[in-house]
């Protein structure tokens, strides 16, 4: 199906998002987007698409998002996430889950 046909919020509104992708000459590409804060409002899923296909991607799994869409290299947090809804202080999600790249 089209994907201009789904109406569920996670489709059409905008959310902080995760993606990974991979080029033509097999090299992968992640990409974090920051959302629901003043200095950023997100990617809707047509957005991120359209991002990943802007960027060279072949093909691209969206991946979780909201509060866990962290992305850290070098042991430094490179992005701003969009926390717990009812904390006072914007932070990393705690998550399990994680894409570990190293360093040949």
């Amino acid at each position: 199906p089209d994907l201009c046909t789904f109406t569920s919020e996670f489709y059409t509104h905008r959310h902080p998002r995760s993606a990974v992708g991979f080029l033509k000459n097999g090299k992968w590409v992640f990409v974090v987007v920051d959302g629901r804060q003043k200095h950023s409002t997100g990617f809707t899923m047509m957005e991120l698409a359209r991002f990943m296909e802007k960027l060279g991607c072949k093909g691209a799994l969206n991946l979780d998002g909201g509060g866990s869409s962290a992305m850290v290299i070098d042991d430094k947090l490179v992005n701003v996430p969009s926390g717990r809804e009812y904390s006072f202080v914007k932070k990393e999600r705690l998550i399990s889950n994680a894409f570990l790249i190293s360093p040949k």
